[in-house]
């Protein structure tokens, strides 16, 4: 069973990197509105546009996922992302435990070639020093409250 996502932080630190960023194009690992229960791209006054491509990638394998099927612009498992040739202005993972690297080499391989930005939380097992290890210097470490996240710049637009 998939737990759910409560934390306040985690909302705010989701909604406003895409208002930061502003990308055309985002790629939602773990398919964060759907963790927090959310059924448009609007929660708590916050929200991003419907001209955003939302692309979720589904890690739980769900068989019906219903609303977010209108929620996402398309939903694809971790396994399909190697056969996807599109470039994304940002990939965003946040879950509420990080006990390990949340990305495959693989994984990890396709971002740097497909992602301009990478904007994740850390935690016990991924720190800073493990996301610049794995993507390069450019990571900007984000402290919100006791929560710790992190924006790599893989490429400026």
């Amino acid at each position: 069973m998939v737990k759910t996502i409560t934390d306040q932080n985690d909302f705010f630190f989701y909604f406003e990197i895409i208002r930061q960023v502003s990308p055309e194009s985002v790629l939602d690992f773990g398919m964060f509105l759907k963790r927090i229960g959310a059924v448009s791209r609007s929660v708590k006054n916050m929200s991003f546009s419907d001209s955003v491509l939302l692309t979720g990638i589904d890690q739980d394998k769900t068989d019906n996922l219903g609303i977010y099927e209108n929620v996402y612009d398309s939903i694809i498992s971790e396994d399909e992302l190697p056969a996807l040739s599109s470039r994304y202005a940002l990939a965003i993972y946040i879950n509420d435990k990080v006990t390990e690297a949340p990305f495959s080499e693989e994984c990890r391989s396709w971002l740097r070639d497909h992602a301009d930005h990478i904007a994740l939380k850390t935690g016990p097992g991924y720190k800073i020093a493990d996301i610049r290890s794995d993507f390069g210097p450019s990571v900007r470490p984000i402290t919100i409250e006791q929560n710790e996240y992190a924006l790599v710049t893989l490429r400026n637009e």
